[in-house]
């Protein structure tokens, strides 16, 4: 590699020659230019435009390396017995720690779907909502079992749960409802 020194100033070069051994951190080199009739000298240690282009890569370098790109779920997939389960989620309900109760039973129904668990979780999810003051979310999650379940059991405790939600909705919301 050929490098360079200068014999004059940099904004205005004077004249330049090529000395094959320059030291390493001199900061000069020579460059080809593009119509290859002669070398052009760069300096790179005062060039500004290549410091904040080095200093921008290696920003996105460090940001790059730093994030993972995955968040971290509330529950990675492990699979645990259906009454654990169950049992850390009415334990949670009766503490009255409604999110992560409701993360407990939304577990429930993730781990073990078509189970009599499944389906008494979907209940008592819409109760720790109700308790939880998120009527909306309680609203929702009854209409959903019972879409998927309307001739169990429990469909009766459903509509009573619905019937709950709707006046304490709408009175959170500001409308009136006139008693017949």
């Amino acid at each position: 590699m050929i490098r360079a020194i200068a014999v004059g100033r940099f904004d205005r070069p004077i004249g330049w020659r090529l000395k094959p051994e320059l030291p390493i951190g001199s900061g000069l080199k020579a460059v080809r230019s593009a119509s290859w009739k002669g070398c052009r000298l760069v300096n790179i240690r005062s060039a500004p435009v290549v410091k904040l282009l080095c200093l921008v890569s290696a920003c996105f370098a460090i940001a790059a390396c730093g994030s993972s790109g995955s968040s971290k779920e509330k529950f990675a997939y492990v699979e645990r017995p259906v009454e654990t389960l169950y049992a850390n989620a009415t334990r949670e309900l009766e503490r009255r720690r409604y999110d992560i109760a409701i993360a407990y039973f939304e577990e429930v129904e993730r781990q073990h779907p078509y189970s009599a668990w499944a389906r008494r979780s979907m209940l008592m999810k819409a109760f720790a909502y109700y308790q939880g003051n998120d009527y909306d979310e309680a609203v929702t999650a009854i209409d959903q079992f019972l879409s998927l379940h309307p001739g169990n059991k429990d469909a009766v405790y459903a509509y009573y749960l619905k019937a709950m939600c709707i006046p304490d909705r709408d009175q959170r919301r500001g409308c009136a409802h006139k008693n017949t």
